[in-house]
């Protein structure tokens, strides 16, 4: 009996795991609870930052979208600039939040979505996949922050 719940946990985690958009470091966790029909169990599956970054970005892209984290905001998902226009663990502003939801011709992210670190991960992923379909890494750093000079681009690299 055993057996048949734990491949039933193998069968069910490996889809949420990758449906999952997600994020970074210990800093950020979410949990998901799995309930299986006809079992007493429920499963606790953590998931780190680093998990939902290997779930939801393009590899080529993961060790870029954690530097870029590290630097913008260090993974602190409430982060909120000086100003207060750019916010969540990649310190997205709303002109990102739009621009994702043009690219997709319909509204699927909010303002609000840039708290969730998950929701961030998933527009970063948008906006690179768009904008840089090559994924390459000066481009990745540029479209992020294209206000930014090259001591910003230098403080990124040196988080990879």
């Amino acid at each position: 009996m055993k057996r048949k719940n734990v491949f039933r946990v193998l069968i069910i985690l490996i889809p949420i795991i990758l449906a999952v958009s997600g994020v970074l470091i210990a800093k950020c966790q979410s949990t998901q609870e799995l309930d299986f029909p006809g079992s007493n169990e429920i499963i606790e599956v953590e998931m780190t930052l680093d998990d939902h970054i290997e779930a939801i970005v393009p590899e080529k892209l993961q060790a870029i979208c954690k530097a870029i984290i590290l630097v913008e905001s260090e993974g602190n998902t409430n982060a909120v600039s000086p100003g207060g226009h750019y916010v969540g663990i990649l310190q997205i502003g709303k002109i990102y939040v739009r621009e994702c939801n043009r690219i997709q011709d319909s509204i699927i992210f909010t303002y609000d979505d840039r708290f969730d670190s998950i929701k961030s991960l998933q527009m970063f992923v948008v906006y690179q996949n768009y904008h840089n379909p090559t994924h390459d890494i000066n481009k990745a750093i540029k479209l992020h922050n294209p206000t930014a000079g090259t001591e910003y681009k230098a403080k990124v690299l040196r988080r990879l």
